[in-house]
């Protein structure tokens, strides 16, 4: 069958594409071996507390498979009479031509949305021991002794919230001085306090070094880490390294070329090296994340069939949110990745907010970094070039820093737009502030 657009995948950069095709007008094929909302979908970034209420529910073994895209127009997108879904594992035999279970399905143009999965590598193994990973977890009903998850970054987080807070004796051991790596520090020490609060161990700088179980197989498991503390656990889930979904898709055979983890190479366009096929989502292991994972969908289909020039995939103007507890939502740089002698970095704690009404939920602050603009330098603030919020409705806020970067507006738009001194927003306009008055200490000192 000829259509205009096969999409290898249906999580949240396929479900973009589709949509994205849909509403040119165009004929879209459908793969994805799982169809959205059948079976037991489990998506950590895309809600914690879903997460929570799905293992409750459950009380069994959670497999993930590609995830749902938790919005109510898709059964709009699956009835539309210009989709058709197969379900299946489909492997590329050629760049317009894709086979699933003996079918052959061509288009003119092929979008790859497989998405990622974790491994475990063999360093991560110990003899007589079974390691779950964040996309097999162990049921809860069998981890009466805890559980330890080992590894750092935003999954691992996840998982330890969603356990503790079912009451289960959570344990983190990373690898790292701080929770998440790649975000500010002060992300790293709120959650550090928000964790203690929430009785989950926390190991920092530690590792595994072995673990051993005793013969019965109901008995508990000893974890020894690198500082000689022991841990008693029912289960270890080792998170952190991924890989692209492409195993058995045939792309080697065909040109289209691949890292060592399986990540399909892309260029700014989405494009692989192999003509007429795109990729969106985590398959380009660019940005890991259901945001990012829509927009190049969104861009995917823009640049296959519009080949528009201004239209291209750019990590550092997409926003990154991690549901913790609390929220952390960034994007762009961070303080440490800001040029040093012409950046000016403004932080707002929710706590210096004018209000009181905030008291219950007022952990959290904003942080605006920003530089010169070119030719204008700091008139007007400035641009952003990056900006960390942690806290309530963190994610709401982020969207508008978003525009400003990706409009590469000045800080002084920011001002422009008053917000209500009552709200949580308006520590973004008293950074954006106190950016501006910096900005005209300067100017009126160059004069």
């Amino acid at each position: 069958m000829q259509t205009d657009l096969i999409i290898l995948g249906a999580g949240h950069a396929g479900m973009s594409a589709a949509i994205s095709a849909l509403n040119r007008g165009l004929k879209v094929t459908l793969i994805d071996k799982n169809t959205p909302g059948e079976g037991f979908n489990f998506d950590l970034q895309d809600g914690r507390v879903a997460t929570i209420s799905l293992l409750n529910e459950t009380n069994t073994a959670i497999t993930s498979g590609p995830s749902i895209w938790m919005d109510p127009g898709i059964k709009d997108v699956f009835s539309h009479h210009y989709l058709e879904f197969v379900k299946g594992w489909g492997r590329v035999v050629r760049s317009n031509t894709v086979e699933v279970a003996g079918n052959t399905y061509s288009a003119r143009k092929l979008i790859i949305a497989t998405g990622s999965e974790a491994y475990l590598e063999p360093a991560n193994t110990f003899a007589n021991t079974y390691l779950y990973n964040e996309d097999v977890l162990p049921p809860v009903s069998d981890l009466s002794q805890g559980v330890v998850i080992a590894g750092g970054g935003e999954y691992a987080c996840l998982i330890a919230e969603a356990y503790s807070s079912m009451g289960i004796v959570t344990n983190l051991v990373v690898p790292g001085a701080v929770l998440l790596e790649e975000f500010e520090s002060e992300v790293s020490d709120l959650l550090q306090d928000s964790y203690a609060k929430l009785g989950i161990g926390l190991h920092l700088n530690s590792s595994l070094v072995s673990a051993t179980k005793d013969t019965d197989a109901e008995g508990p498991i000893k974890v020894r880490l690198n500082d000689s503390t022991v841990l008693t656990t029912s289960a270890i889930i080792s998170t952190g390294t991924r890989r692209g979904r492409t195993d058995g898709m045939g792309l080697e055979s065909i040109g289209c070329a691949t890292d060592e983890r399986g990540f399909v190479k892309v260029n700014r366009r989405l494009q692989s090296s192999r003509t007429g096929i795109f990729c969106a989502g985590d398959v380009t292991g660019m940005l890991l994340g259901p945001v990012s994972a829509r927009e190049m969908g969104r861009i995917a289909v823009s640049q296959a069939f519009d080949r528009s020039p201004v239209s291209h995939f750019n990590p550092m103007q997409t926003a990154r949110v991690v549901p913790t507890t609390p929220l952390v939502a960034a994007i762009g740089r961070k303080e440490g990745n800001a040029p040093r002698k012409s950046s000016k970095v403004e932080k707002v704690a929710f706590e210096e907010l004018p209000s009181p009404r905030f008291a219950p939920a007022s952990t959290g602050f904003v942080k605006l970094v920003t530089a010169p603009r070119p030719f204008a330098r700091r008139l007007g603030g400035g641009r952003l070039i990056g900006a960390t919020i942690v806290g309530n409705t963190a994610d709401e806020m982020m969207a508008e820093l978003a525009l400003i970067i990706r409009r590469k507006l000045p800080i002084g738009a920011i001002v422009e737009n008053l917000r209500p001194t009552r709200s949580l927003s308006y520590s973004v306009e008293l950074a954006a502030r106190r950016i501006l008055e910096y900005s005209g200490s300067q100017r009126s000192k160059d004069d």
